[in-house]
């Protein structure tokens, strides 16, 4: 049964306990405790007051396992200071001398000559064993200094880790004892106040290294792991009972906490096998499987993430640091699920970085903007990422490792969306611009950016769309200015080798020429005439454009439409006028001969001209209509022959007059203006 004394570190965490004696619990009657967050059950027996070796009253607290020296009492020390060599001797001096006096004294009893000899000899013996009885308690007393001698020998050092195995004979030595046979509970003790001052309280973590500090004292001071075992569930009771003492709940969250990275410390001391035969904790405390799991797996991502935070949050795609990683999450026994979790939220960490500065520079207005700077560090982020896709497939490297995203992070929200969708524009035509197309290469890194920048396959295609149509726009622009594309054998083939060099859908293409004629047509009827070299600009147009023939037609409908609209409304106006001054029909000769002239000179195709045939039935419908000096009332259901670009329209103007028809028709020709 081994005696724990109270350790001078945990006085500070309990410091309401006794200075001279410590209650221990023992296996027993179960009480109850709360370790992880559940109600468990700690057993224990009818506790016992235990006299404690290393007690040391103090008034400040320390961080050392073994702060402050023990004294010796005045006849421990006295002993002490005895040599063996002497030790033995003296002891049978005073055996003998007893046995001397025992048989004087037996001499001298009042008791028959025949049985003096008998009395004497008995008080003789008896005198002699007493002694021999007295000089062995004094040799236990004496070997017992040596443990205390150690506790002293471990507070002049400035860590307890600088104590050897030759440190520890030599002081045996001392006393003529091996310490490891005659002072076992002594060497236990000594483990149990370091094993239990290395445990963090609180908010401190666990730093990595407490199990080979652990490991390494154990041997020193020679301990099997059968004989360490006991000491770590007796640290675990210590533990469990200041938690059930502590009335603040904060006091007692913190208890539970060092519980827990004592399991975990002690499954890593022992190696799984060990620590599930000698460590019972599921028996001894009432725990589940699910509850170790939680501890051992908490305990350890703490460790590796603290190990990355010491490197400045650093994750180099370098293999060496990579495969270190992978053996220090072994050593340290991390799951590889856990392990994946920090690796990818580490190198979600390393490309945010530089997001972020390409983000800040995009955001730059004016000239002080760096494109070359947001390429720069996107290109980083293309690197890094590419390096961990290939060590992804290497088996001896940290799980977790591959392509990362921003997903699920500070930058993956929809405020953040813009601020990235402006760097990724940026990017794509700073490099786009570089290389005056858009290559391969070039495709494959926007693409593969997208899908780190989590950017969505339409948000993506249209930055694409944009860049693309810009750079083929000013393709486009140099190889007419240029003329290159008139000498050409086949300006198909021109177009098609510059939507493909910019990387330009064929279709958006199509519509981009076909706006361009319409443009074209309308700077031309904007001169209220059309010559022959204009004719011969807009051939050149369709040719090198490859405007098909109906598509040509189509734009030249329209805008023949615009103009048959407005000379519409000019005779329309002219007609009322004259009508309402004679108070009859009149001829539009003049007219109709201003509209023919209009026709030639706007070079408009036979098709349009079917507009002269309907303007002439209005007109004729119109003179029908006035027939009376009386007020002038329309029943005309009145139909613009306009081609089918425009909308036909129908409507029946009853019982208005004639400012009324006017009216409507000025709407009608605004109205058509706007909408083309």
């Amino acid at each position: 049964m081994l005696h724990y004394q109270q350790p001078v570190g945990l006085q500070a965490r309990n410091a309401g306990s006794s200075s001279i004696a410590r209650t221990i619990p023992r296996y027993g009657v179960p009480s109850r405790a709360n370790l992880f967050g559940r109600s468990i059950t700690i057993p224990k027996a009818a506790e016992i007051e235990v006299e404690t070796a290393f007690d040391v009253p103090t008034t400040e607290e320390s961080n050392k396992a073994f702060a402050y020296p023990l004294p010796l009492d005045p006849n421990t020390k006295v002993l002490a200071s005895i040599p063996l060599v002497l030790f033995y001797p003296a002891v049978l001096a005073l055996a003998a001398a007893a046995g001397l006096a025992g048989s004087s004294i037996g001499r001298s009893l009042p008791v028959s000559p025949s049985t003096k000899p008998v009395a004497q000899a008995a008080v003789a013996g008896a005198l002699g064993a007493a002694v021999l009885y007295a000089g062995y308690v004094a040799k236990q007393k004496r070997d017992g200094a040596a443990v205390i001698d150690l506790y002293n020998y471990l507070v002049d050092l400035d860590d307890p880790a600088e104590l050897t195995s030759d440190d520890v004979g030599r002081i045996g030595a001392r006393y003529g004892i091996n310490m490891h046979k005659e002072q076992l509970e002594g060497l236990q003790k000594v483990y149990g106040q370091y094993l239990e001052n290395i445990i963090p309280v609180g908010d401190q973590q666990l730093t990595g290294d407490e199990a080979a500090k652990i490991s390494a004292f154990k041997d020193v001071l020679g301990l099997s792991v059968e004989e360490a075992a006991p000491v770590h569930i007796e640290v675990g009771r210590r533990l469990s009972r200041i938690s059930v003492e502590y009335k603040d709940r904060t006091a007692q969250f913190e208890q539970r906490k060092a519980f827990q990275r004592l399991v975990y410390v002690s499954y890593i001391v022992f190696g799984d096998q060990k620590a599930a035969f000698l460590l019972p904790w599921r028996r001894v405390f009432h725990l589940t499987d699910a509850q170790i799991f939680v501890a051992r797996r908490d305990n350890a991502r703490a460790i590796f993430s603290g190990y990355l935070a010491a490197r400045g949050g650093e994750f180099p795609a370098e293999r060496q640091f990579l495969r270190e990683l992978r053996d220090y999450q072994q050593a340290i026994k991390l799951f590889d699920e856990s392990a994946e979790e920090i690796v990818r939220d580490s190198l979600r960490k390393q490309i945010e970085g530089w997001l972020a500065t390409a983000v800040e520079i995009a955001r730059t207005p004016g000239k002080a903007r760096d494109p070359a700077a947001v390429v720069e560090n996107l290109n980083h982020i293309l690197d890094y990422s590419r390096k961990m896709a290939k060590f992804a497939n290497e088996d001896d490297l940290i799980p977790g490792l591959g392509m990362p995203s921003i997903h699920n992070g500070p930058w993956d929200l929809e405020t953040k969306r813009r601020d990235i969708r402006d760097a990724y524009r940026l990017y794509t035509e700073e490099v786009v611009g570089r290389e005056g197309k858009f290559t391969p290469q070039i495709e494959a890194d926007v693409k593969e950016l997208s899908v780190i920048l989590c950017m969505g396959a339409k948000e993506a295609g249209e930055v694409r769309s944009d860049v693309a149509g810009a750079l083929y726009k000013k393709l486009l622009r140099e190889e007419v200015q240029s003329r290159r594309i008139d000498t050409a054998q086949s300006p198909a083939q021109v177009l098609g080798e510059l939507v493909q060099a910019s990387g330009y859908s064929p279709q958006a293409a199509a519509e981009l020429h076909k706006s361009l004629y319409r443009q074209k047509l309308q700077q031309l009827v904007a001169k209220k005439k059309l010559t022959a070299e204009d004719e011969e600009d807009l051939k050149r147009i369709r040719r090198i454009l490859c405007i098909p023939g109906d598509v040509a037609g189509q734009v030249s409908e329209l805008l023949s439409s615009i103009f048959w609209c407005l000379c519409y409304v000019i005779v329309w106006l002219s007609c009322m006028r004259k009508a309402v001054a004679a108070g009859g029909g009149t001829r539009l000769a003049h007219e109709e001969q201003e509209v023919s002239k209009g026709i030639k000179q706007f070079m408009l195709c036979q098709q349009v001209c079917m507009l002269d045939d309907g303007l002439t039935r209005s007109i004729a419908m119109w003179r029908e209509a006035d027939h009376s000096n009386q007020q002038q009332v329309l029943n005309v259901n009145w139909v613009l022959c306009i081609p089918n670009s425009f909308i036909r329209l129908k409507a029946a103007a009853r019982h208005r007059t004639c400012m009324a028809l006017l009216y409507n028709l000025l709407l009608f020709s605004a109205w058509q203006l706007t909408v083309f």
